[in-house]
């Protein structure tokens, strides 16, 4: 009976120290990484033509009270890594922002959604910092 008690006890120990129990050793500053990685969750969707239209999305989640924006820019490329920005739609709170372009008759072009997350560059709103940018696919497509 010993024998078994004593290998119960060492699985337990295995088992506690694999899990870890204790706290960090700065709850705070792991407090305040956690909200900062929370404050910065934005996306951008997949980027589509849907009859005469170019359709994208972007979107963010809004879990802190650092003030946050995004801006979801459609954009069709010009040539030498340029792109021109067709259409701008801003987004202040939690969500799925849309935008979308009328293409008819514009020939054959490249398209794509741009994403910024727009973060807390001073007070009073609004913010004017980017902090992050993310792209979506790009379409080549005739209107």
């Amino acid at each position: 009976m010993k024998k078994f008690m004593a290998a119960m006890l060492g699985s337990v120990v295995a088992v506690t120290a694999l899990m870890g129990t204790a706290a960090p050793a700065n709850a705070a500053a792991a407090g305040t990484q956690v909200a900062a990685a929370c404050a910065k969750i934005f996306d951008v969707g997949v980027t589509y033509q849907s009859g005469y239209s170019i359709n994208g999305e972007g979107s963010y989640t809004e879990c802190s009270t650092e003030q946050q924006s995004i801006k979801v820019h459609l954009q069709k490329y010009v040539g030498l890594g340029y792109w021109s920005t067709l259409q701008t739609m801003e987004r202040t709170s939690s969500g799925i922002q849309w935008v979308s372009y009328y293409c008819r008759d514009t020939g054959t072009q490249t398209y794509r959604v741009k994403v910024e997350l727009w973060g807390q560059g001073g007070y009073p709103p609004p913010p004017s910092t980017i902090v992050g940018t993310k792209y979506s696919n790009e379409i080549r497509v005739s209107c």
